[in-house]
């Protein structure tokens, strides 16, 4: 049998329950704002070389934190106690628990043991970018770009403590490529008509040698940020119940330490099909030789949010495109394409179970390629432009 529904007081106002977990906004909210600046120099050498050094910067205000929106106003404090992780009961912690008390089917109901969501555009974030161009214009129909950026940009997560401790929260954001350099180029090959070769032969000596253009990129950029934890963790503070988990902004941090710590992808283990990134510490942060440090009780650790870089990452793309002439007015094109060219394995942060973690036995396994970076994909097609 279903429970029986509420009753609804006659005044309209329904009652929070102990269990509901709202989601509300202000009652005036403002729109989100962004100052943008950039300033650039361009600087032409011959008849067929650009070179342009730019600096471009913004700074965005009354943003939700992190990607998505939304967080929880209700968030938990720090335990002032062991005793307090051991009882498991964070919900006197939240500062809403026990502040709101009506009646709901009769008895008295208490609020709120559980999240509130909050939609307040609360968060902040800034970027910082050095942007670089080369353009390269050779004869017949051969062209060069190459370009560079090194950005930082900066925010709020969404995590179990942005509302309580916001400072925590702030650092690296997750999409974060901190330096990409890409060089692409295009070549029309010289064959057929209004070309250096056979540009008068017949047309159907065109349709076979003519129209053909190849085009290539290939992209060196930063891994992306992720945070270390500690296997520790859950005994020092309980508001991240994910220390040994994938979460990419996780608040359970060593704090730094004095000791070596090197981040390098080795070679693919033909058994478990991974990669070790990193060498887990074998004893505890804080202990023996751990290059980590331990924090005190009901802290967090110094090293900040998202301090590590993933692998670096490498890709080509080609592609062959051939004109086709129709009518005088119609013309049409074969396009192939071949993305990841090479198919080389982008690899992605560690993200299993404890991956992360930097004195348990599996911490510093990758056991995944990057979800944004397929393998080797072919790609056909024809297009028509009239």
């Amino acid at each position: 049998m279903r429970p029986a529904a509420p009753t609804i007081p006659s005044n309209g106002i329904i009652p929070l329950t102990n269990t509901f977990n709202p989601q509300f906004r202000p009652e005036r909210i403002q729109l989100p704002k962004v100052d943008q600046w950039n300033v650039a120099v361009q600087q032409q050498f011959g008849a067929n070389t650009t070179f342009e050094l730019a600096y471009v910067g913004n700074h965005a205000e009354r943003i939700y934190p992190g990607e998505t929106y939304g967080y929880d106003l209700n968030a938990p404090v720090l335990p002032s106690s062991p005793a307090e992780i051991a009882s498991g009961d964070i919900a006197t912690r939240r500062p809403f628990f026990n502040k709101f008390i009506s009646t709901y089917n009769g008895a008295p109901a208490i609020c709120c043991s559980n999240g509130m969501t909050s939609a307040a555009p609360s968060a902040n974030a800034r970027y910082n970018a050095l942007q670089t161009k080369l353009d390269k214009r050779f004869a017949h129909g051969l062209q060069f770009n190459a370009n560079y950026t090194w950005s930082k940009a900066l925010g709020y997560a969404n995590d179990n403590v942005f509302a309580r401790y916001p400072t925590v929260s702030f650092g690296p954001n997750d999409t974060n490529r901190e330096q990409v350099f890409v060089i692409s180029g295009v070549y029309q090959l010289p064959f057929g008509k209004n070309r250096m070769f056979l540009s008068h032969s017949g047309r159907l000596m065109d349709y076979l040698v003519g129209g053909y253009s190849l085009s290539g990129a290939s992209t060196w950029q930063s891994g992306a940020r992720f945070t270390p934890t500690y296997a520790e963790c859950g005994q020092d503070q309980d508001l991240d119940n994910n220390f040994n988990g994938p979460g990419r902004s996780s608040d359970c941090r060593p704090n730094i330490g004095s000791g070596a710590f090197t981040l390098k992808a080795g070679g693919l283990n033909p058994i478990t099909h991974s990669v070790q990134y990193f060498t887990p510490s074998t004893t505890p942060v804080g202990t023996g030789s751990s290059p980590f440090g331990r924090p005190a009780f009901a802290t967090f650790g110094n090293i900040g949010r998202n301090p590590f870089t993933g692998p670096r990452q490498y890709t080509a793309d080609v592609a062959v495109l051939k004109d086709v002439p129709i009518k005088e007015s119609v013309r049409g094109q074969f396009q192939f394409q071949a993305f990841n060219v090479f198919n080389h394995p982008v690899l992605d942060i560690p993200n299993a179970s404890g991956a992360r973690c930097v004195d348990c036995a599996n911490g510093g396994v990758i056991t995944n390629i990057d979800a944004n970076v397929p393998m080797r994909q072919l790609q056909f097609a024809f297009r028509v432009e009239f």
